[in-house]
């Protein structure tokens, strides 16, 4: 159980370049572990592992440019996780606790190198 909260701006991006949230994963190789994206389009999207699990349009909130500040969270309680967007719910999923592991940011940049945005902060507490 838990929250993590990421503060970031979309600086430039092609629509499909992603970020995110990372946690419970094993290693840095394998590719294993929750991940709760969105992208530059606005689509919020959960994977485990490297299989998509749901997404959710969020572009009506998403804000874009430097001096525009988003807020992922990602909430885990009561065997639920929620993930919103700016304080919006954008998905909620049934949880069974898992492993330990590490957790942190991505980035997935499936543009021609367009991919670039400005971390301001991520907390955890757990």
């Amino acid at each position: 159980e838990g929250i993590v909260e990421m503060s970031f701006s979309f600086l430039s991006c092609s629509e499909n370049d992603e970020i995110g949230i990372l946690m419970q994963s094993p290693d840095y190789e394998s590719g294993n572990g929750l991940y709760f994206g969105i992208n530059c389009g606005g689509i919020m999207t959960i994977y485990r592992n490297t299989e998509k699990v749901i997404q959710a349009d969020a572009s009506a909130v998403l804000k874009h440019g430097m001096e525009n500040k988003n807020t992922l969270s990602v909430q885990m309680n009561d065997g639920k996780i929620q993930f919103n967007l700016n304080g919006v719910k954008g998905i909620e999923i049934a949880y069974e606790a898992g492993a330990d592991g590490y957790s942190g940011f991505y980035t997935a940049p499936y543009g021609m190198n367009t991919l670039r945005v400005m971390i301001q902060s991520i907390e955890m507490f757990y």
